[in-house]
């Protein structure tokens, strides 16, 4: 859930892994693993510590400004 008062970045979702996106990912301190799957269209499973997310390319990602996800 959102923070009213919270700052958050966002950015687009590519399943690239020289895209920015992808290293934003992995570094966030709630990141578990992310397993993309090309034959599909790039699109994959986000695994956070609390969640999953099924993530396609061109989806927006939110980062507080603890960097979580």
């Amino acid at each position: 859930m959102m923070e009213p008062d919270e700052v958050y970045s966002a950015i687009l979702f590519f399943p690239n892994s020289e895209h920015k996106s992808i290293e934003m990912i992995m570094n966030a301190p709630n990141f578990i693993n992310l397993n993309i799957n090309q034959k599909y269209g790039g699109g994959g499973v986000l695994t956070l510590k609390e969640e999953m997310h099924m993530l396609y390319p061109g989806d927006i990602l939110l980062f507080n400004h603890k960097k979580h996800l």
